[in-house]
Protein backbone atom coordinates (compact mmCIF):
# COMPACT_ATOMS: atom_id res chain seq x y z
CA UNK A 1 0.00 0.00 0.00
CA UNK A 2 1.44 3.42 -0.92
CA UNK A 3 2.34 5.82 1.86
CA UNK A 4 -0.38 8.39 2.54
CA UNK A 5 1.06 11.89 2.40
CA UNK A 6 -0.37 14.36 4.87
CA UNK A 7 -2.46 17.36 3.95
CA UNK A 8 -2.95 20.39 6.12
CA UNK A 9 -5.58 22.96 6.97
CA UNK A 10 -4.14 26.27 8.09
CA UNK A 11 -6.54 28.36 10.18
CA UNK A 12 -6.06 32.12 10.31
CA UNK A 13 -7.16 34.59 12.96
CA UNK A 14 -10.29 36.38 11.77
CA UNK A 15 -9.43 40.00 11.13
CA UNK A 16 -12.22 40.58 8.65
CA UNK A 17 -10.34 39.13 5.68
CA UNK A 18 -12.06 36.99 3.02
CA UNK A 19 -10.15 33.81 3.92
CA UNK A 20 -10.08 31.94 7.23
CA UNK A 21 -8.69 28.55 6.17
CA UNK A 22 -6.35 27.21 3.53
CA UNK A 23 -6.22 23.57 2.44
CA UNK A 24 -2.58 22.79 1.67
CA UNK A 25 -0.95 19.70 0.15
CA UNK A 26 2.12 17.89 1.53
CA UNK A 27 4.47 20.18 -0.41
CA UNK A 28 2.94 23.37 0.97
CA UNK A 29 0.94 24.29 -2.14
CA UNK A 30 -2.41 25.95 -1.42
CA UNK A 31 -5.26 23.90 -2.90
CA UNK A 32 -8.26 25.87 -1.63
CA UNK A 33 -9.17 28.91 0.44
CA UNK A 34 -12.32 29.16 2.55
CA UNK A 35 -14.77 30.74 2.64
CA UNK A 36 -13.54 32.84 -0.30
CA UNK A 37 -10.54 33.65 -2.52
CA UNK A 38 -9.50 30.23 -3.79
CA UNK A 39 -8.95 31.95 -7.14
CA UNK A 40 -6.40 34.27 -5.47
CA UNK A 41 -4.40 31.77 -3.38
CA UNK A 42 -4.65 28.40 -5.15
CA UNK A 43 -1.25 27.26 -6.39
CA UNK A 44 0.79 29.53 -4.14
CA UNK A 45 3.56 27.81 -2.16
CA UNK A 46 4.04 28.24 1.57
CA UNK A 47 7.76 28.67 2.26
CA UNK A 48 7.62 28.05 6.01
CA UNK A 49 5.36 25.00 6.35
CA UNK A 50 7.88 23.19 8.58
CA UNK A 51 7.99 26.18 10.92
CA UNK A 52 4.19 26.23 11.10
CA UNK A 53 4.08 22.52 11.94
CA UNK A 54 6.76 22.91 14.62
CA UNK A 55 4.84 25.86 16.11
CA UNK A 56 1.65 23.76 16.27
CA UNK A 57 3.51 20.94 18.08
CA UNK A 58 4.80 23.44 20.67
CA UNK A 59 1.30 24.89 21.14
CA UNK A 60 -0.20 21.38 21.49
CA UNK A 61 2.32 20.43 24.18
CA UNK A 62 1.89 23.67 26.13
CA UNK A 63 -1.84 24.37 26.62
CA UNK A 64 -1.07 27.36 28.84
CA UNK A 65 0.49 29.23 25.90
CA UNK A 66 -1.81 31.70 24.23
CA UNK A 67 -1.74 32.01 20.46
CA UNK A 68 -1.97 35.81 20.68
CA UNK A 69 1.33 35.96 22.59
CA UNK A 70 3.17 33.57 20.26
CA UNK A 71 2.08 34.55 16.76
CA UNK A 72 3.29 32.82 13.64
CA UNK A 73 2.69 33.94 10.06
CA UNK A 74 2.58 32.32 6.62
CA UNK A 75 5.24 33.25 4.08
CA UNK A 76 4.50 32.63 0.41
CA UNK A 77 6.60 32.52 -2.71
CA UNK A 78 4.27 34.01 -5.30
CA UNK A 79 3.81 31.93 -8.47
CA UNK A 80 4.20 34.87 -10.81
CA UNK A 81 7.19 36.38 -9.00
CA UNK A 82 10.38 35.71 -10.92
CA UNK A 83 12.51 37.53 -8.33
CA UNK A 84 11.77 34.75 -5.79
CA UNK A 85 10.74 37.32 -3.19
CA UNK A 86 8.61 36.24 -0.26
CA UNK A 87 5.24 37.65 0.75
CA UNK A 88 4.09 37.62 4.39
CA UNK A 89 0.39 37.05 5.05
CA UNK A 90 -0.37 39.53 7.83
CA UNK A 91 -3.11 37.45 9.46
CA UNK A 92 -1.71 35.26 12.24
CA UNK A 93 -2.12 31.50 12.10
CA UNK A 94 -4.20 30.14 14.99
CA UNK A 95 -4.02 26.41 14.21
CA UNK A 96 -2.52 23.91 11.77
CA UNK A 97 -4.48 20.67 11.27
CA UNK A 98 -2.76 17.60 9.88
CA UNK A 99 -4.98 15.30 7.82
CA UNK A 100 -3.97 11.81 6.69
CA UNK A 101 -5.85 9.95 4.01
Amino acid sequence: MPEMLPRYVIHFQDRGQDFLRWAVDHAGVVQASEPFQTHVWKGETINNLRELLAWQRVMDCNPALEVEHHPVYVYLRKQDDFSRSTTCILHPVIRVEVIYG
